[in-house]
């Protein structure tokens, strides 16, 4: 090539390979300096690809034997608890053994029966109390429950409550009443009143003796006449003020007339009742009830329309101690009412008003009938028999003549004799206990003659099954080819019914012990229930049918206790099984975190003995580099020769 001093080829040439070699050396010290081979998807793709699949696999594995760690724990806590429970029942064993024996009577083998009433509750409250990061590990599934609402006007405005049910406590398909009622205390008051025929004597005693019927407590106050002759007037005074002297009574006495004492209780729902003696042949004294006792309150009623039970709470002292006597619920507070007999709990808000009475009695009203009006009261019971079902709710809500904004059901009266006379969308009726069939099926002639009857209202449920929602009493008053107009029935302010899906008597765990989605990932263990319930040694204390007060039920419970103890030792030899399982999942994963991290070694960990003689070779080069390039700059300062 020509030489010249515009173009110096040789020093480009020593740069290029300069650049080569430094940008070696410089991938030498980035590998040297990470310790990974492969640092970007330059350096070699594919191995980058496998070796983070393998990383993401190694870190998996790892947490997975986290997990199978914890689910050992999990487990011997739940054996830790059933081995307790064990020992209860070897100690229930013994006791029911030695009820029955014959050398103790009934004393004896009651009080053994109070430690094992009290050991078959302690299983139960083992089982109930045995978690695991507040998972119930031997209480088995619970049960649960959802609620049917059939009105929803309880309160000033929006519902104003809301409504819980223990699904151990309420059976499925129950159906409930929810109704309010404020009621304001009226005392007890009655008047004695004194008679004074020919004169009293001094000496004489005239008694009042009054008994606190909530307390039981009964007490005396006496006047003795101070002089002949005293009128009936001086007399009553006496017994005022003895009446007002004695102390801790719950009445006080004041003038009520001429010759009258009037005896007021001081707080109404005591109530109080009284005995009146006099040794007078001259005097004499009586009794009479003005106005009964009638307690006051705000009163919740829940009645379960399934079974007829019922249960009322006073609110008043619940609702006042979060308010304040006698206000409203603000916008952020609650008030929890319990119906514990029942299994409902009532939880009250802001938009409920204590001062509004919201009664379900079942009344019915019948404005706008075009006829005589009833001569007798209308009334609807809507739990009669004891059998509505949540089904019946489901149904009426179908029926477009049903408010379930105010739980009122319209019947409409129409035509003249021999016609239709009730008639509502989706509601059969009964007349007198009859068969039940559509509501136009009963007609005027049914209710025309004068007479009460009672008239059956029923809904169909989805099976096409007639359930009787209540009864309808009175005379009609219907005259016949006059009537029309709408018989108001209020069903219920609230009804409520309840779907209970029964828990089951194991409680599974799923633990991941593999990297993966699939089935094979995932390793499910089945607890069983170790409740006394579960393992039929449910004593009587708990409603169930276990106790030793005598030999033969001694047996009985001993026969039952055996039993619970295999059931037992079948659980533990379950969970046994399953920590044993555990342990070689354990140590699988530790053995494949070991292979796959090998693999990924192999793959992007770098080889530093290779990479140090790599990186010294690069040094050579660019030292190299850097002499050649500097000896070819100074090949054109020897053109300047040619010019001397």
């Amino acid at each position: 090539m020509a030489l010249n001093v515009i173009s110096n080829f040789a020093a480009n040439v020593a740069h290029r390979n300069l650049q080569i070699s430094d940008r070696q050396a410089t991938d030498s010290v980035t590998k040297l300096s990470s310790g990974t081979r492969v640092n970007s998807a330059k350096d070699d793709a594919a191995s980058l690809a496998i070796g983070s699949r393998l990383r993401a696999e190694v870190a998996a594995l790892r947490t997975a034997t986290v997990n199978a760690n914890q689910a050992g724990s999990l487990l011997q806590i739940a054996d830790g608890a059933l081995s307790t429970v064990a020992d209860i029942l070897i100690r229930m064993k013994e006791l029911a053994v030695q009820a029955s024996s014959g050398q103790f009577s009934s004393v004896e083998r009651g009080v053994l029966d109070s430690e094992f009433q009290a050991l078959s509750s302690e299983i139960t409250r083992i089982s109930d109390d045995t978690e695991f990061n507040g998972s119930q590990l031997i209480a088995g599934g619970a049960s649960t429950a959802t609620n049917q609402f059939a009105a929803t006007n309880f309160g000033a405005s929006g519902n104003g409550y809301s409504i819980s049910v223990d699904p151990q406590v309420v059976a499925d398909n129950s159906a409930f009443r929810l109704s309010f009622d404020n009621v304001t205390a009226v005392p007890q008051v009655s008047e004695v009143t004194i008679g004074v025929g020919g004169g009293v004597l001094a000496g004489e005693v005239f008694t009042i003796a009054v008994t606190d019927n909530a307390a039981g407590q009964t007490y005396t106050a006496n006047y003795t006449v101070l002089a002949n002759g005293e009128t009936a007037e001086t007399i009553e005074a006496g017994l005022i003020t003895a009446v007002n002297n004695v102390v801790g009574i719950t009445v006080t006495a004041a003038n009520g007339g001429a010759g009258v004492v009037q005896l007021t209780a001081n707080t109404a729902g005591n109530g109080f009742s009284t005995v009146i003696t006099e040794n007078s042949a001259a005097g004499s004294l009586s009794l009479a009830t003005s106005q009964p006792n009638v307690v006051g309150g705000e009163f919740l009623t829940v009645t379960n329309l399934t079974n007829g039970s019922s249960q009322t709470v006073d609110a008043a002292p619940i609702i006042d101690g979060v308010t304040g006597i006698g206000q409203n619920l603000s916008l952020t507070e609650t008030a929890v009412v319990n119906f514990n007999s029942l299994g409902v709990t009532i939880t009250l808000d802001a938009n409920f008003d204590r001062n509004t009475d919201n009664i379900t009695t079942g009344t019915a009203s019948d404005a706008g009938i075009v006829s005589t009006a009833p001569t007798t009261p209308t009334t609807y019971v809507n739990d009669l028999n004891g059998g509505v079902l949540n089904d019946a709710i489901t149904a009426l809500l179908a029926s477009t003549d049903y408010d379930a904004a105010t739980g009122l059901l319209s019947l409409t009266l129409s035509g003249g004799a021999g016609i239709t006379l009730l008639n509502a969308a989706g509601i059969r009726l009964g007349v007198d206990g009859g068969a039940l069939a559509a509501a136009g099926a009963v007609t005027a002639t049914d209710l025309e003659d004068g007479a009460t009857h009672t008239v059956q209202v029923a809904v169909t449920n989805a099976n096409g099954v007639d359930i009787q929602l209540g009864e309808l009493t009175t005379d009609f008053g219907v005259t016949a080819g006059a009537s029309s107009g709408v018989i108001t029935v209020d069903v219920g302010a609230l009804l409520f019914g309840t779907s209970v899906v029964t828990g089951s008597s194991t409680q599974s765990f799923s633990f991941k012990v593999g990297s993966g989605s699939q089935t094979q990932d995932s390793l499910v263990f089945a607890v069983s229930a170790a409740s006394a319930s579960t393992l039929g040694v449910l004593g009587t204390d708990q409603g169930g049918s276990l106790s030793i007060t005598t030999a033969a039920l001694a047996d009985t419970a001993s026969a039952a206790v055996s039993s619970a103890i295999d059931i037992l030792n079948q659980t533990r030899s379950d969970i046994g099984a399953a920590q044993n399982r555990l342990s070689f999942a354990a140590a699988n994963l530790s053995t494949a975190i070991e292979n796959a991290e090998v693999a990924r070694s192999g793959l992007l960990d770098l080889d530093i003995a290779a990479e140090i003689t790599t990186f010294t070779s690069k040094q050579v080069l660019i030292q190299t580099g850097v002499a050649t390039l500097a000896q070819a700059n100074q090949l054109p300062q020897n053109l300047l020769r040619l010019f001397q």
